[in-house]
């Protein structure tokens, strides 16, 4: 009896692990950009943090809510600033953001167009 409610427990703890387990990896975008898996894993860590205390801003998630050319397979979804590239003159040229769900889930990678606000002319990154 001891044995079975042991294994039970085993079961149930490592079926939660696995669920909490979240795996990175790089995103191939425009410009020949790659965005590493610990810079998807420091956006996505912001995420997870911001969803799960909302108080510490009032209008969220709203202000961060994609509302873009581009249709995620989750509605609502929210974008987290990556990184971005910059012209000669260091004046931003293009944007990458990391999707995610309103549990946090990663919906993928998406990058502005050259010059382009948010929204306007994105695309997914592979």
């Amino acid at each position: 009896m001891h044995s079975n409610r042991l294994l039970s427990s085993l079961g149930l703890w490592l079926v939660s692990t696995i669920a909490v387990v979240q795996c990175y990896r790089d995103y191939n975008c425009a410009q020949d950009m790659v965005i590493s898996s610990a810079d998807v894993r420091a956006a996505h860590e912001r995420a997870i943090s911001r969803i799960n205390n909302p108080s510490t801003d009032n209008k969220f998630p709203i202000n961060i809510q994609y509302r873009g050319n581009i249709t995620p397979t989750a509605n609502p979804a929210y974008y987290w600033y990556v990184t971005q590239l910059t012209d000669s003159q260091g004046r931003a040229g293009m944007k990458y953001y990391l999707l995610t769900s309103a549990s946090g889930d990663i919906l993928g990678m998406i990058s502005t167009g050259w010059g382009r606000d948010l929204g306007t002319s994105d695309t997914w990154c592979t």
